[in-house]
């Protein structure tokens, strides 16, 4: 069974997130303005945000989503330390 999610915002829960950048692990890369639907603590949905769309009231809005528990600090690159 998937572990469940629960998310809330001030003790309200949240059933809608958008995310601005995710990181699916499906495709290569990022995709952008998604909005992911949680039911009963499962992700029941993710979907592009249509053009034009409002981006659906309560949601909780977030600049990266990412699945599991993946380290996505980066201290360096190309042989060379940025810390």
């Amino acid at each position: 069974m998937a572990p469940s999610l629960s998310l809330t915002d001030n003790g309200h829960p949240i059933d809608t997130v958008f995310a601005r950048t995710l990181f699916d692990g499906v495709v290569d890369g990022a995709i952008h303005d998604q909005i992911i639907r949680i039911d009963d603590g499962l992700i029941a949905e993710v979907r592009p945000r249509a053009i034009g769309e409002a981006i659906p009231g309560g949601a909780l809005e977030v600049e990266s989503v990412a699945p599991g528990f993946i380290d996505m600090q980066i201290n360096g690159a190309a042989d060379a330390q940025f810390n």
